[in-house]
């Protein structure tokens, strides 16, 4: 639970602290995120995490490997329902909703529905 709870937290401040360019769809009529805001997002969020995981006392390779793959879980998750102008401009309410869903389907704590 205490891992769900941090990777949410993770997960909200680092969409708001994204750099973005103009947000524009990777190609005309496409509904797929940037390449820098993902590279950005699962940067962020693994960077932060990683040091959580790691001061529970996690090795830092093992740190970084469970922070890239969780976080990379809920972006896919995010990307799957919303488009990314969509997900730069949710209320933090409905972060913390949605994030709270997907990190139990990442963490394997529920199915998904």
């Amino acid at each position: 639970m205490v891992i769900m709870k941090k990777l949410i937290l993770v997960l909200f401040t680092s969409v708001s602290m994204c750099v973005m360019p103009p947000i524009a769809p990777a190609h005309e009529g496409s509904n797929e995120y940037q390449t820098i805001f993902l590279l950005q997002w699962v940067y962020q969020c693994s960077e932060k995490l990683k040091l959580q995981y790691m001061g529970d006392g996690t090795p830092h390779q093992f740190a970084l490997q469970m922070s890239i793959q969780n976080c990379s879980c809920m972006i896919d998750s995010y990307r799957q329902h919303f488009s990314q102008p969509e997900v730069i401009n949710m209320s933090y309410e409905d972060r913390t909703a949605f994030g709270e869903e997907y990190a139990k389907i990442c963490l394997n704590i529920i199915k998904q529905s």
